[in-house]
């Protein structure tokens, strides 16, 4: 029984050359070219060209350059197509905060209003809020009183007042 199985391993192992495929690879595209594909051209001089397609050996006779022509691997490799990227290994900037002051404000009144408690500063800004709720509704009320005033003779002044008018029409504004 160890002689069958050895003579087995010997069969297997003498085909094992004849499985192993030998590939091309194709003169203008670079592309391998595997046992029963592709063309092969013979030159004038005997020299042997294997191509991957027509295509390839078509150009190839045109003499165009393949660094040229964007499917070939000379200009994939050329342009540094189709490569798995290498991570490169980049030195941290070390940043170094500094506080500076802002304008209207010095370090020291920004310090001051950071060691405020939550409460006071809360407070601060809605007194600050209300006191421009009170301007913008001030500013309204001026403005309706100003339209309710009929446009004439100002009386602080014995000068005649106009109300500008705003354009009716549409058009260049001419």
């Amino acid at each position: 029984s160890i002689n069958a199985e050895y003579g087995v391993e010997s069969f297997l192992r003498s085909l094992i050359p004849l499985l192993i495929m030998k590939t091309e690879l194709c003169v203008f595209s670079q592309h391998k070219i595997y046992p029963g594909h592709g063309t092969i051209f013979v030159l004038k001089d005997a020299k042997t060209n294997h191509f991957s397609s027509r295509k390839a050996r078509q150009l190839f006779i045109a003499k165009k350059n393949p660094r040229v022509i964007k499917w070939t691997l000379f200009y994939r490799r050329q342009h540094k197509k189709g490569q798995a990227e290498i991570k490169k290994v980049r030195k941290q900037k070390i940043v170094i905060h500094k506080q500076r002051d802002y304008i209207g404000a010095s370090m020291e009144s920004i310090k001051q209003r950071r060691l405020q408690k939550p409460e006071i500063r809360k407070a601060a800004t809605q007194a600050a809020l209300r006191e421009i709720k009170k301007k913008k509704e001030k500013k309204k009320l001026e403005k309706k009183d100003a339209k309710t005033k009929p446009a004439g003779i100002d009386p602080k002044s014995s000068k005649r007042v106009y109300q500008k008018l705003g354009k009716t029409h549409g058009g260049k504004g001419r």
